[in-house]
């Protein structure tokens, strides 16, 4: 019996899916229940609730008999921590944890039944860290809202993060986000965790380090995790941009591998364009050079908007798809800069 166990165990590893959350009384039943669904046939879910003030401790404590329900599922912690950022709560689930691999997702995520199956396939084969598509969805839908999802699955859009490209194939790339990231966690014990210190990009922080010990970050297409990330108005999208710039720039000072080059040709061009305005009303010689600028910048994100006008057959999409990547640019700048000039007083 014990050797048959063992047998198992070699084929089918512990895996540790780690949840941390605070106040996410609205999907976290959801998603705790898209977990014990899981077709692979040995994990446990460790969930972190950072002392929230809502309903989500006692509605994740409600659903610890269902382990006895659901099988696949070998244990079930719950547990509530001061844990005053997203790294240190799943730093917390880690050390609770027994498995071999660590898979994370958040509270606001439903997993596909298969995420665990398609993470561990990958897993195995050298020391890779896996993930795959962060489907963004909604509790309500426009056509501006249509739009934006639409404006994030270019590279204009998302600055090509993988996590809203929409990759079809198994693919490496520079990161992943920490709603669908797993490792072996020896790997992640090595790195001594996410840093605590982030707010934002802690999880693009780990891949960058992951990265420098030689890692293979592999996106798997058919590794899905639902995301609702609350972006359900342009009102919440631009609150979302300008909150990740702000988080970004503060972050800069503390890793400079956080700021790329797309970074500084963003800020270039938005400070171009600001400096030569302003130079054009004393001197003539300035109006040339900011036309040209403007004409370029004009034309690449026209040039995205008919792509995806086309693309979608829809002129609609066409008209707010220019005037969403005209705004998310700017706000995102404004936050990147204020965060900078933030971290820079302490």
């Amino acid at each position: 019996m014990n050797k048959r166990l063992e047998l198992l165990e070699k084929e089918f590893p512990l895996i540790s899916v780690i949840i941390t959350a605070r106040n996410e009384e609205k999907m976290i039943e959801s998603c705790i229940n898209s977990v014990f669904e899981q077709n692979y046939p040995n994990f446990e879910i460790i969930y972190v609730d950072a002392e929230s003030t809502d309903q989500s401790y006692e509605i994740v404590s409600n659903l610890a008999n269902k382990k006895n329900v659901f099988t696949k599922c070998k244990r079930f912690v719950c547990t509530k921590k001061n844990a005053d950022s997203p790294g240190k709560g799943r730093n917390i689930g880690v050390k609770l944890s027994k498995g071999e691999f660590i898979a994370f997702t958040d509270a606001d995520c439903i997993v596909s039944k298969n995420w665990l199956e398609e993470l561990i396939t990958y897993l195995k084969k050298g020391n890779n860290v896996v993930g795959g598509p962060n489907i963004i969805k909604h509790f309500k839908s426009s056509k501006v809202v249509n739009a934006i999802d639409k404006v994030l699955g270019t590279f204009l859009g998302s600055s090509g993060a993988p996590q809203f490209l929409k990759i079809e194939k198994i693919t490496e790339v520079y990161a992943i986000p920490a709603c669908n990231l797993s490792l072996a966690r020896k790997t992640f014990d090595k790195l001594n965790g996410f840093n605590e210190e982030l707010r934002y990009n802690e999880d693009t922080d780990l891949c960058y380090r992951l990265k420098e010990e030689g890692c293979k970050i592999i996106y798997n297409p058919k590794a899905t995790v639902d995301h609702y990330m609350g972006l359900d108005s342009f009102k919440e999208f631009s609150k979302f941009v300008y909150a990740y710039g702000l988080g970004r720039g503060k972050n800069i000072l503390k890793n400079k591998k956080l700021f790329s080059y797309l970074h500084l040709i963003s800020l270039i061009t938005i400070f171009s364009i600001i400096s030569l305005s302003f130079l054009s009303i004393f001197f003539k010689e300035s109006v040339l050079p900011l036309g040209i600028l403007v004409l370029i910048c004009f034309s690449i994100i026209v040039g995205n908007s008919i792509f995806l006008g086309i693309k979608n057959r829809s002129m609609t999409v066409f008209v707010l798809s220019f005037f969403i990547l005209i705004s998310e640019h700017i706000i995102y700048n404004v936050g990147f800069v204020k965060g900078i000039s933030y971290a820079r007083k302490y």
